[in-house]
């Protein structure tokens, strides 16, 4: 007899996502994370844009700014400000959104449980078996269910075992609030292979006193992230008598093989659904649940779990994800050929060549895909980029 239709392991945004969908549609579900509390020491910039607050009406007492103008710096300190017409995205509160997020699956009648750490599972005719302990006081526990939701982020230690594919590379992150004597005036990006190589860097004023800082990059993240903070601290006033504890973490970009196995489906950054320009993982986390949801409830009520039943989800979410993770990858790996000299060209070209009107007109948050074919469409950047028709 089982215990629970669905086993959710990860309380991150796509796995309570999730079971809150299940649970809406009836069904018993369990949610595992292995955190003392759901969403604490999350290593995330927490930009969300605006379409996910509409779409899932995610909760304002998580915002902690809006973001609407954006300071672009270049290597050599070329910069321009970009203002929308409107506000793109909020900065949040990790543990606060994952925590309102977990309220809405109790409420829909998931159960949620923190501190639990599975340390073995098995997949068989008769269900899947996880097995694991509680903390503080390692209390072993055993679950049953019919079926495996993997919500687990960056961990993939169960993924080969199950015969799940894996990212096709990673990003290094580190991310601090480092403690201001004076408020940033807007989010300021930067960007050039000395400063991030592979990807950029970021600040995002949080509160009057504190500017959420980070960087994402190819190469080694720690010595990139310390002369990050030197050369660009005293800009915002960082108060030196005040220590900035640093958190790490790497960021899955693109991905190879199936999301799916008998009884077993992955969703979110788990099943490599992040964005491959700006590393952000919670809205098509929270879209694969989405789909994940329509495709597991329908297995559930034909009592059908094999590969070839679940993977409608596989082919629905990268129907939907696929051309902008695969683009976005793409594009990031041309960007990072490019040194300084040429970054600083192409942000003086931005200003000059109506590249920001068109930004304006087709920018989106999370769907990059049509701005980037706009952007293609310039010789020079196609000459820049190295692609052909220039």
């Amino acid at each position: 007899m089982y215990q629970w239709d669905v086993i959710v392991v990860g309380g991150g945004p796509a796995g309570l996502h999730t079971a809150e969908r299940l649970a809406e549609a009836g069904f018993a579900v369990l949610v595992l994370d292995n955190r003392l509390s759901i969403g604490a020491g999350k290593v995330c910039t927490g930009i969300i844009g605006v379409e996910a607050f509409r779409r899932w009406d995610l909760p304002q007492a998580t915002v902690v700014t809006e973001i609407q103008t954006i300071r672009f710096v270049g290597p050599n300190d070329t910069r321009f400000v970009y203002r929308h017409p409107s506000v793109l995205a909020y900065a949040v509160r990790r543990d606060r959104l994952d925590e309102a997020l977990a309220r809405r699956a109790t409420d829909r009648g998931a159960i949620v449980r923190s501190g639990h750490r599975v340390q073995t599972l098995h997949v068989g005719p008769a269900g899947v078996i996880l097995e694991g302990y509680r903390l503080p006081d390692r209390a072993p526990f055993r679950e049953q269910a019919r079926l495996l939701v993997l919500a687990t982020g960056v961990n993939f230690r169960f993924h080969r075992r199950l015969g799940l594919g894996r990212p096709l590379d990673f990003l290094r992150a580190a991310q601090a609030h480092v403690p201001v004597r004076q408020s940033l005036d807007c989010t300021t990006c930067y960007i050039g292979r000395s400063v991030a190589s592979g990807a950029f860097a970021w600040a995002v004023p949080v509160y009057p006193d504190t500017v959420r800082a980070g960087l994402m990059a190819e190469a080694p993240i720690k010595p990139l992230f310390r002369r990050f903070l030197e050369r660009y601290g005293p800009t915002w006033n960082l108060d030196p008598s005040r220590s900035v504890p640093v958190d790490y973490k790497p960021i899955a970009q693109g991905w190879r093989g199936p999301i799916t196995a008998g009884r077993v489906v992955a969703v979110g950054e788990a099943a490599g659904q992040v964005k491959t320009t700006t590393g952000g993982g919670i809205y098509y986390g929270m879209v694969g649940a989405e789909v994940a949801a329509e495709v597991i409830a329908e297995c559930l009520r034909r009592d059908a779990w094999s590969r070839a039943d679940l993977v409608p989800y596989e082919r629905r979410v990268w129907q939907i994800l696929g051309p902008e993770i695969q683009a976005g990858y793409a594009l990031r790996k041309m960007f990072a050929r490019l040194n300084d000299r040429q970054v600083e060209r192409l942000l003086r070209f931005i200003q000059r060549d109506g590249i920001l009107d068109l930004v304006q007109a087709r920018a989106h948050f999370d769907w990059h895909l049509n701005l980037l074919k706009s952007v293609l469409q310039f010789p020079w950047v196609r000459h820049l980029l190295g692609l052909p028709g220039s």
